[in-house]
């Protein structure tokens, strides 16, 4: 419990993942595509690569408990990400909804669900990256990171628009892209393991 609570804070899971929204908000764009984009993939590895080898058989008792956690963490980081109206804060928190994605894989004890898990650390590296770099560059423009600042976009920068579109779609999985595969695999397995 230990080990897994310590990767837990770093992934981060509901509910030590105060942290994150907080250092999103304050840090640059440069920082937030490394900490959430990289980064925080440390502590899912980590449970990957340490937590489940060192102790296996805890690690499946208190399987059940961890998927309720990462059910908790989607749901909750989903809908608090709706309510933010700061962009980084806004990333942040799907992110944390995507990290309880994650550890709903890991948990699921199926090889398409650990599978899934990895190929979904990858993707939503790739797409938090391009969704905060390019905020970023929003952000620098306008000098604020208020997302109701930014209306109009399409016209004075369509490119960046789509650029922008794209990379959402892949943060939300649709189908066809990147974070589609990795989610959809997590979703099987966790049937696999649990129709619950």
């Amino acid at each position: 419990l230990g080990f897994f609570l310590a990767f837990a804070l770093k992934a981060p899971m509901v509910p030590g993942h105060t942290w994150l929204p907080d250092t999103a908000e304050q840090a640059t764009p440069g920082t937030s595509t490394m900490l959430i984009g990289i980064l925080d993939k440390v502590g899912t590895y980590a449970m990957l690569a340490i937590l489940i080898p060192i102790f296996p058989n805890a690690s499946k008792e208190f399987a059940p408990a961890i998927i309720i956690l990462a059910l908790l963490s989607i749901i909750y980081a989903a809908l608090i990400a709706i309510a933010q109206k700061d962009m980084k804060r806004t990333f942040a928190y799907i992110a944390i909804s995507h990290f309880g994605f994650i550890v709903m894989g890991i948990f699921s004890f199926t090889s398409i669900g650990i599978i899934g898990a990895m190929v979904y650390m990858v993707a939503h590296g790739l797409a938090t990256a391009a969704l905060l770099l390019t905020a970023g560059y929003l952000m620098r423009q306008k000098d604020t990171s208020l997302i109701n600042s930014f209306g109009g976009l399409t016209k004075t920068a369509p490119l960046l628009t789509g650029f922008f579109l794209v990379a959402s779609l892949s943060s939300i999985a649709l189908p066809g892209l990147a974070g589609f595969v990795g989610e959809f695999m997590i979703v099987v397995a966790a049937f696999k393991a649990s129709v619950w």
